[in-house]
């Protein structure tokens, strides 16, 4: 197992496991599985990784595997939850009707 150690942030350490061939890589195995999410990273050093971190990422969500199985466990995304329902603009010119 190689350990490569990408960055330290607020006392947690990130890192990737690959195996002893470089050819599979234990973190994107378990973000497949459903066991791991992906960080945001803007870094342009990480962006091949989060390509496939992303992907498997997808993956998972699509297969419902892991954490995912009930759906997307990050946060209510559907419209029955308001997501993407727009709150009308209020007029500040008309007076709101009396009461």
């Amino acid at each position: 197992m190689q350990c490569n150690v990408e960055y330290t942030e607020e006392g947690s350490t990130y890192a990737t496991f690959l195996s002893e061939d470089g050819e599979a890589d234990l973190g994107k195995e378990l973000v497949y599985a459903g066991y791991a999410n992906v960080a945001r990273r803007r870094e342009p050093a990480f962006r091949a990784i989060l390509a496939d971190y992303k992907k498997a990422l997808q993956d998972a969500k699509d297969s419902r595997v892991g954490m995912w199985m009930y759906g997307d466990c990050m946060g209510d995304d559907a419209k029955e939850f308001g997501m993407g329902n727009v709150k009308p603009k209020v007029d500040a010119a008309k007076p709101e009707a009396a009461k």
